[in-house]
């Protein structure tokens, strides 16, 4: 009796240790401006670009694909310390219901925030530049693999994220004042 009553338990501490799991997630970072209360006040921030592409890898299953690329932009950024990846490539591969994101990309770092100025304003100007409104372009190969074609001026990408965080502060400014 007494060995079927510690078979018993064994067979429960099985069960439970069995159904144990571990969960690993990550974060990376967003900007969410719209709300009341909010003013955000136009400030200019330098990218300090690496050279070196970095790659980041993940694994879902029953994830929606943008929560597979940022937790691969998130592995890419944790392994060199950096703010941000700059002309991300995705490969997207879907294998019985499981999807793996490869990512590489430009790391970039954040440095030299400062107000800014009206010089800074006429950076932004795209009347006169039509540089910084160029469209990307998107390859879509037949095998299910997204693939999006690096731009040939990373520059331009950077001074269109920071025209759009500059356009969003000057319209919440203007509508919070009232002009």
């Amino acid at each position: 009796m007494r060995k079927i009553k510690l078979l018993i338990l064994f067979a429960i501490g099985v069960i439970f240790i069995s159904s144990c799991s571990v969960t690993n997630s990550t974060t990376s970072k967003t900007l969410d401006i719209d709300g009341v209360g909010v003013v955000p006040i136009p400030t200019i921030v330098d990218l300090d670009i690496k050279e070196n592409k970095v790659s980041g890898e993940a694994i879902g299953t029953n994830t929606s694909i943008n929560k597979i690329k940022q937790d691969a932009i998130a592995v890419a950024l944790e392994k060199v310390n950096a703010d941000i990846l700059i002309e991300p490539i995705y490969k997207i591969k879907t294998t019985n219901g499981r999807t793996t994101v490869n990512v590489s990309g430009f790391p970039a770092t954040y440095k030299n925030f400062r107000s800014m100025t009206k010089e800074d304003v006429e950076l932004f100007d795209t009347s006169n530049n039509k540089n910084l409104t160029k469209k990307v372009e998107v390859a879509k190969p037949n095998n299910k693999e997204q693939v999006i074609v690096k731009k040939k001026n990373p520059a331009a990408a950077v001074l269109a994220v920071l025209g759009l965080f500059i356009a969003v502060g000057l319209v919440t400014a203007a509508i919070i004042t009232g002009g």
